[in-house]
Parts: C-alpha cells; sequence; structure tokens
C-alpha cells in the first residue's frame, strides 16, 4: 500500500508503555487506534490520553510520525501503563493517504479505529460502542463519527451529510443511520474493507481520500453507519500539507482531487456536472483568496492526471443507496 519512491518507513515499531487507562478496563483484542502525525507532539499526547481514557482498551494504538523534524516520540511524555504504543516513523512525510496506509499495514486489529491528531475522543465509553456496533452487524464497514469543530459547545459539526440535508432537517446530526461517507477526523474502519477494496489513493496526498473509499466500500456492498453517540472534538492545527509552495497547499489538492474523485468513482451522468460544480465552486474560493494560479493548476493537473485514475464506477444499486442516504452525485 505504501509508495516506497517517497516513503521510508523507519519502523522504530517498539512497543511501547503509556499512561495509565481506568482500573478494570476491559482491553477489545480485536481494536486498533491508529493516529497519523507531523510535528504536533501537543496534540497526539491529548489524542493519545482520550483513548486511554477508555472503558475498553484497544489492543494497540499505533502512531506514525509521518517525517516530524524531531521525533515526535521525543516530544511526547506519558506515564507508564499497560497498552502499548507502537511507534513508526517515515524519514519523509508521505501526506495523509500515504500515512493512513502505513498505519492499515501496520496494525494488528480487525477493528481499525483512525483519529485525527489534533482530535479526540468525548466521554469514555467510545470504543465500547464501536466494537459492539461492528459485533453486532456484520454488514457494516465504516462507522462515521459525530464530529465537533473546536468543540462541543460550538455548534459546528463536521458530519456526513450536505448542507442541504442539515438545512431541510436539523436533527438529522442526531439520529443513527446509514450514510454515504465519513469524515476523517475520526471513524473506524474494518481491515476487510481495505482488503476487498485496496488502500486509500496515495496519489491524492491531501484531501478527499475519505469520499474515495466511501464510495469503493459502497460498490463492494458494504454499509457506513453514522453514530452520533461516538463522537470526538476537531481542534484543526494549522496544516503541514500548506506552505510547500505556491501549487502545493490545500486549494491545489482539494481541488484537483475532486476531479480525479468524480472520474474514478461515478457513472459520466454524474461525474461531468459533479466535476463542473465543485471546479467552479473553488474558483470562487480561489477569486476571494488570491489562490488563482493554484486553481489553475489543479484544474491543468486534474485534467492531465485522469489516466492515474482507473475509472471503477459506481454499480446502478450502490447509485441508489448514495440516493437514498445522503450521498454526493452531483456535487
Amino acid at each position: 500500500m505504501n509508495d516506497s519512491s517517497t516513503s521510508e518507513t523507519g519502523t522504530d515499531a517498539s512497543a511501547h508503555a503509556n499512561t495509565s487507562s481506568p482500573a478494570g478496563a476491559r482491553v477489545a483484542q480485536s481494536i486498533s487506534v491508529l493516529i497519523a502525525s507531523r510535528n504536533r507532539p501537543a496534540e497526539v499526547q491529548k489524542c493519545i490520553e482520550s483513548v486511554l481514557r477508555q472503558s475498553t482498551q484497544p489492543l494497540e494504538i499505533v502512531v506514525l510520525d509521518d517525517g516530524s523534524d524531531v521525533p515526535l516520540k521525543d516530544g511526547i511524555s506519558l506515564d507508564p501503563a499497560a497498552v502499548s504504543i507502537k511507534w513508526l516513523r517515515n524519514e519523509a512525510p508521505t501526506g495523509v493517504s500515504g500515512a493512513r496506509n502505513t498505519l492499515v499495514e501496520n496494525a494488528d486489529g480487525e477493528i481499525l479505529v483512525f483519529i485525527d491528531d489534533d482530535a479526540w475522543l468525548i466521554g469514555d465509553d467510545a470504543l465500547d460502542k464501536v466494537y459492539r456496533i461492528f459485533e453486532s452487524d456484520a454488514e457494516v464497514g465504516i462507522v462515521a463519527f459525530k464530529i465537533h469543530l473546536h468543540s462541543p459547545e460550538s455548534g459546528e459539526l463536521q458530519v456526513p451529510f450536505t448542507k442541504r440535508s442539515l438545512a431541510k432537517d436539523p436533527s438529522i446530526s442526531t439520529r443513527p443511520q446509514k450514510a454515504s461517507y465519513f469524515v476523517g477526523a475520526g471513524h473506524a474502519i474494518k481491515k476487510s474493507v481495505f482488503e476487498r477494496c485496496g488502500p486509500y489513493p496515495v496519489e491524492f496526498v491531501y484531501g478527499h481520500e475519505e469520499l474515495d473509499l466511501s464510495y469503493r466500500a459502497i460498490n463492494h456492498g458494504f454499509t457506513t453507519l453514522y453514530e452520533p453517540e461516538i463522537a470526538v472534538v476537531h481542534a484543526p492545527a494549522t496544516s503541514q500539507v500548506a506552505g510547500a509552495g505556491k501549487r502545493r497547499f490545500e486549494s491545489y489538492y482539494v481541488t484537483r482531487n475532486r476531479i480525479w474523485l468524480a472520474h474514478r468513482n461515478l457513472p459520466w451522468r454524474y461525474a461531468v456536472p459533479y466535476s463542473a460544480n465543485w471546479s467552479l465552486y473553488y474558483l470562487a474560493k480561489s477569486l476571494r483568496h488570491g489562490g488563482i494560479i493554484s486553481w489553475v493548476a489543479a484544474i491543468k493537473d486534474g485534467l492531465f492526471g485522469l489516466d492515474r485514475s482507473k475509472r471503477q464506477p459506481l454499480s446502478k444499486s450502490a447509485v441508489g443507496y448514495l440516493s437514498r442516504h445522503h450521498g454526493r452525485l452531483w456535487r
């Protein structure tokens, strides 16, 4: 899954003891918690501590240092305890997709709980609920968490519903239900999803890799379940992708990747208007924020790079699933 030309995983995979977990906490041998980070030791520590407060503990926590300037482990201070942390390190950054693929490759659990390094779990029963969902429903391949932006009190959510759906029914975010995609800051995926559908698209680097995997999972018959009682807070830190050159900040990747996403996954009747709608949306944003050069580069690279994106368009049944569950087909 990993791109060996850009990633050299110095697997400092020594099991490392960490902070204390609740007394009497049971260990779910099937769960691995996965965290990728670059240059954010304080955020990672807070994230790990939220995992270690859980009443159900994971088999392991796997942390990937994706090319930090100073080894991430050196900036984290945790008290000795029972749950082990498996530390991995890439000497050069691979981006979000590559980092997540490396985590999957090195995880021993069958249930993979991903938490962004600048996010943390709310409450102490999140992992117990994840475990129970997968145990009770074999069709569920992905669980989408409820994500509070900045704080639970902010009222801002990152959830798998369009703005139109939320405006029409604001209570939609409070009900467990089937969904068409998940937001990357907090989610859980069966390892079998990756085995059947393939890894995150490394060429995306940053942005919309979750949507791409969601489409493929639905196309392979997996259900995505949104569970609002499993929640995280996401306090976005400064992007580690930004600042790497004019063509390599976030707006470039998200614009380019929308074109590849549509080409890879959507039937033509949806792919063309989807790409056009999003390209115009990002054009308007770039005009407001002075990023027109990045937008032009993204459109050019998106169109000329279509041969890198093998088409596996959604089946008729998958399109029906998306239509019924707030999926993104036109926009």
